[in-house]
């Protein structure tokens, strides 16, 4: 199983990796990918395997309008988690913890999604009360 968290957020994907290292206390390996320009990002944590870059998802599936957003956060069950199915709720609070806190720290909208097909849950940051 694989959620995908869509991210709207004007700033740097570097921002992005240092609001996941405070969030995960777990600091992000840069990876080399054969385009300068796509830079990604990996690490491992609660056996599940994160790997965000920008969006290259320039189409939108007819049902979920992905083109909004332009970067993407890759959530993949690893060994163990993988073939326990009662780590799939784990798993999911998990995706919607940093679904909700990612739109907060860094005041971008976000949409968490499963298998490219179906919308689980979107965020959008918090505004301001005066």
């Amino acid at each position: 199983m694989e959620l995908n968290l869509f991210i709207n957020y004007d700033g740097d994907i570097d921002d992005i990796a240092e609001a996941l290292s405070d969030i995960c206390s777990f600091d992000p390996m840069q990876e080399k990918t054969d385009n300068a320009d796509d830079v990604k990002y990996i690490f491992f944590a609660f056996d599940i395997r994160f790997a965000f870059h920008k969006n290259n998802i320039i189409e939108n599936n007819g049902v979920i309008e992905l083109s909004d957003y332009n970067y993407q956060l890759q959530m993949t069950k690893m060994h163990v988690a993988e073939k326990h199915k009662t780590y799939t709720e784990t798993f999911n609070q998990i995706a919607r913890f940093l679904t909700e806190k990612l739109a907060y720290d860094l005041g971008a909208r976000t949409m968490l999604v499963e298998n490219l097909s179906k919308v689980v849950f979107s965020a959008v940051p918090a505004v301001a009360r005066t």
